[in-house]
């Protein structure tokens, strides 16, 4: 399920020519000690929530609500004051990009380059439904980078564990003649 999500959303937020890094959030941006940091910036990461609604649909698939996080990173570089307000108003220039770039955004497995050919077929399915951001939370704790971190959310469908059943049709059909007889006198 998060597989499908997580590269639709990468290419959506990739088109972005702001961005230089999109990536699954493993705290690239918070290393430990003996960590050095693994971010390019700017960058978003996406993190992935609890899924605690699936429902069976039918046929093995589910449907559920996918909260997700988007860390959105950019650097820090000053040398006054008044750099830290530039930097500030770029970085929510990059925040209402990415914001913009998702809301309202909705998925099918064909927009993937790999699954291109089935678009149009009854191969072809949702992925995920309209997005919605439903939180945004800005990190004033950090003196390298600018932080925000947005929450969203989406219902989608995981057909992962469904038989896909493929209408099979002979390019020469064998010709079938059924020859009737009525005896209609009793």
């Amino acid at each position: 399920m998060l597989k499908f999500i997580f590269l639709l959303l990468e290419q959506r937020l990739l088109s972005l020519p702001e961005l230089r890094e999109v990536d699954w959030f493993n705290n690239q941006y918070a290393p430990s000690e003996e960590e050095e940091v693994m971010y390019a910036a700017p960058a978003a990461y996406l993190e992935f929530l609890s899924i605690t609604d699936l429902q069976t649909e039918g046929r093995k698939a589910q449907k559920g609500t996918v909260p997700f996080r988007v860390h959105v990173v950019t650097e820090l570089f000053t040398d006054n004051d008044n750099r830290f307000k530039s930097a500030a108003l770029e970085h929510y220039d990059i925040v209402n990009l990415v914001s913009k770039q998702l809301l309202g955004h909705s998925a099918l497995l064909s927009d993937l380059p790999d699954y291109a050919a089935i678009q149009n077929t009854p191969g072809d399915q949702q992925v995920y439904n309209s997005v919605t951001r439903t939180g945004i939370i800005p990190d004033h704790k950090r003196s390298h980078l600018m932080l925000t971190v947005m929450d969203f959310s989406t219902v989608a469908i995981d057909f992962s564990a469904a038989k896909v059943f493929t209408k099979i049709t002979p390019a020469n059909p064998p010709e079938i003649t059924v020859a009737l007889s009525a005896n209609l006198n009793p």
